[in-house]
């Protein structure tokens, strides 16, 4: 009788385990839902806040980009489809790469603007600005990366803004009011 009590204890206790274990998978589970579910809201309330923002980027006059935190683009203004001589539809379906590589065909030192965009991807929680002469002479590009960063300072998209007279100012005014 004693080893039918110590097995029913084993069979107890491991059932308590395995019950414990499925409820902590499934509080997993259910707080990985709950963030993909964030993620998503996130990204839907940055596209629509995007596309009451246009009127004021199309205003401003300089080139301005915004991306989400993957690189993907969420806003474009007519200054940088014209900067860049490619239609907005185009360019919302490029990523920061590929418009990367085309901002590289204007300036006289791509490597330098290649190194820059590859700070932004590593570490894109970090404003940078940088001057970098034009391809054919007429002047500089001057370029300026900002973050916007979400609760908890976590990422959730990036500025891009290019143009002769780009600063931080103008930026940081277009940051606030998105």
């Amino acid at each position: 009788a004693n080893n039918a009590d110590e097995i029913i204890t084993l069979v107890q206790t491991v059932d308590t385990m395995v019950t414990d274990m499925q409820t902590r998978e499934q509080t997993w589970m259910g707080d990985l839902a709950k963030r993909n579910q964030l993620v998503q809201q996130l990204s839907q309330n940055l596209h629509a806040q995007a596309a009451s923002f246009e009127t004021t980027l199309n205003s401003v006059d300089m080139a301005v980009c915004l991306f989400e935190a993957n690189g993907k683009v969420v806003q474009v203004n007519q200054k940088f489809s014209a900067t860049l001589g490619i239609g907005i539809e185009k360019l919302k379906e490029m990523g920061l790469l590929p418009i990367s590589t085309e901002l590289r065909k204007l300036v006289s030192d791509p490597d330098a603007l290649m190194g820059i965009a590859e700070e932004i991807f590593r570490k894109p929680s970090l404003a940078r600005s940088t001057t970098i002469r034009l391809k054919d002479n007429s002047g500089n590009l001057r370029i300026y990366c900002s973050p916007i960063l979400g609760d908890l300072s976590s990422l959730i998209g990036i500025v891009i803004a290019a143009g002769e007279g780009t600063d931080a100012s103008v930026v940081d005014r277009l940051k606030s009011e998105f």
